[in-house]
């Protein structure tokens, strides 16, 4: 079997097997001037792109087309991600936090589980665990929510509830109280969340690695410019519970922490004279008097 192509933005099978990523075939790559028969028109009409459009060489497209290079074309993301929103640790301490679990749910294709947390104190929502797999018994489901449970003290738990009566059974069997995870608008939902990756409202824990491969990766088709969607047959579960946890947070109602500044002795002072003339003031109107004698 040989297979030839082009680089392009959807990481398929053919993305696999010329990377390395499946092992058992011949691998390789030619740029555009490699060919001996076509090199010279080539290296002519790339030299006259670059000079009649300075920067075209850093383009997706031209690196796909001319370099051989796999790249994906940024502008056509789905999740406005960036290296940017990614952190080493969460802030502060745990106990400052609200925990949500969020899960989406498969058996050829994977089950995900996303931990997100904020605070009251803070407006960004911090994700700070992802794992996923694929063909998970309920058993495992459920040894996995035990495991996530004694690392965080999880308050909300939202599940894709396609499948009601797995849900229920989970339910029935945990005595969680599982919430059907909001699924409706789904395009204009993402696009209001990009605007949080985009500020930085939305960090992510480096070790997040599943989530981060597929908001790296996942493609929104733009066939229809009226009515984009989310590019068929890619992997998203982790990203659609990313999307769960951020529906479910409140982390938009976060205000900072007072902080109390440190008075001097004579501030005390004048503090609490200030104390003591309010206490006084609705029973004498020369409250000074009372306070004095």
């Amino acid at each position: 079997i040989i297979c030839i192509g082009t680089p392009g933005n959807i990481l398929n099978y053919f993305y696999k097997i010329t990377t390395g990523e499946i092992e058992g075939w011949s691998r390789h790559a030619w740029m555009t001037t490699a060919n001996p028969h076509t090199a010279k028109y080539y290296k002519l009409k790339m030299a006259k792109m670059i000079a009649e459009q300075p920067g075209i060489e850093n383009t997706a497209m031209f690196k796909q087309h001319y370099l051989a290079q796999w790249i994906i074309d940024e502008n056509k993301l789905l999740y406005k991600f960036s290296d940017q929103n990614l952190i080493t640790s969460l802030p502060g301490e745990k106990k400052d936090y609200t925990f949500i679990l969020s899960m989406d749910l498969g058996w050829t294709d994977q089950k995900s589980f996303i931990v997100c947390a904020y605070s009251p104190f803070d407006p960004t929502l911090y994700y700070v665990y992802a794992f996923a797999k694929s063909k998970m018994l309920m058993d495992d489901m459920i040894n996995e929510i035990s495991i996530i449970r004694q690392k965080y003290d999880i308050r909300a738990f939202v599940i894709d509830s396609a499948n009601k009566e797995y849900v229920e059974e989970i339910r029935h069997r945990t005595k969680l109280p599982l919430e059907a995870a909001q699924k409706i608008d789904k395009i204009n939902t993402i696009n209001l969340l990009n605007n949080d990756l985009i500020t930085k409202r939305i960090r992510i824990l480096n070790i997040c690695e599943p989530l981060i491969a597929e908001l790296r990766t996942l493609l929104i088709d733009t066939t229809d410019p009226e009515h984009p969607k989310e590019q068929a047959g890619q992997t998203n579960h982790c990203a659609d519970s990313f999307l769960y946890g951020w529906r479910k947070a409140q982390n938009y109602l976060s205000k900072p922490r007072e902080i109390k500044p440190i008075l001097t002795p004579e501030q005390q002072a004048e503090a609490l004279f200030e104390k003591e003339l309010k206490k006084f003031s609705n029973r004498d109107s020369d409250p000074t008097k009372i306070f004095f004698e």
